[in-house]
């Protein structure tokens, strides 16, 4: 059984360029892989011309594993798509002011009622990706600068706690930020939310959330002082055992991320990326 649903009007955007069922999108061939795996894909297409065209990306999911269709089951409460949950997880930050990419197109296959194949489209995201910033400008900035970035990432996770969210993929490279002003956090977003879950009130999955980010903080453009002003801002003033015991967990959590990784404290794309 197939199901697309369209946000807004945009089913008759979609229409006038003759995509309207699930095998339109799943099968559109007209742009460009820009990520893949054995279990998904991500294409960027642009449709229209001139004032008319905009550009989308269609992610993709493909015979999924078992444990991410329990892990998408668990995380929404019920039966859902993988592509569903993106969905659902991206009009939950959405709609609580916290950035994230914009979808407008959700298609889902199922047979027996077990998805097989389905997809999310989503609007470009405005800005960069912070592990290209930090690539390619983060030592241009001045101290300052990297701080006030810094202090907006531990604000950003501390928004997303609050709403009861955890994100078990919680890296660099899933942080979009303002190319000319990183530390701007009306602009900062975050992607891939298929593994985003709702209503998780652990202190320790929130700590290992920090964790990931704080490992993915490589020593060659970050240092201690950086490093400690993330977590340091993220837990805010608060009772002194409390805050040990939320720093002693993050370090040690980061210390098992690096270990599983198997991977040198250093950026080296596309290694370090997961898929």
């Amino acid at each position: 059984m197939d199901r697309v649903i369209f946000a807004d009007s945009w089913q008759e955007y979609f229409a006038r360029f003759g995509l309207a069922s699930f095998d339109d999108f799943y099968g559109y061939t007209g742009g460009s892989t820009i990520n893949a795996n054995t279990k998904r894909s991500v294409l960027k297409i642009s449709i229209g011309q001139g004032d008319e065209q905009k550009v989308f990306y269609i992610k993709r999911f493909f015979s999924p594993h078992v444990k991410d269709v329990l892990s998408s089951w668990l995380g929404a409460g019920g039966v859902i798509s993988q592509a569903g949950v993106e969905w659902a997880n991206a009009h939950k930050l959405l709609s609580n002011g916290v950035g994230t990419y914009k979808p407008v197109c959700m298609g889902e296959r199922r047979a027996f009622g077990v998805e097989r194949q389905s997809f999310l489209v989503t609007e470009r995201l405005r800005g960069v990706c912070l592990l290209d910033f930090v690539l390619h400008k983060w030592r241009g900035l001045d101290r300052d600068r990297q701080e006030q970035t810094v202090v907006a990432l531990g604000n950003l996770v501390r928004r997303i706690h609050q709403l009861n969210v955890v994100f078990p993929d919680l890296y660099l490279w899933h942080i979009f930020v303002h190319e000319d002003d990183p530390a701007d956090e009306s602009w900062m977003s975050i992607i891939d939310l298929h593994r985003m879950r709702q209503g998780v009130r652990s202190y320790y999955e929130r700590g290992k959330d920090l964790a990931r980010l704080y490992w993915s903080l490589s020593e060659d453009y970050f240092d201690k002082r950086l490093k400690d002003l993330l977590i340091e801002t993220y837990i805010g003033p608060g009772a002194d055992l409390g805050r040990r015991a939320l720093v002693w967990w993050i370090h040690r959590y980061a210390g098992i991320v690096a270990r599983r990784k198997h991977l040198v404290y250093h950026y080296r794309r596309p290694t370090l990326v997961p898929g």
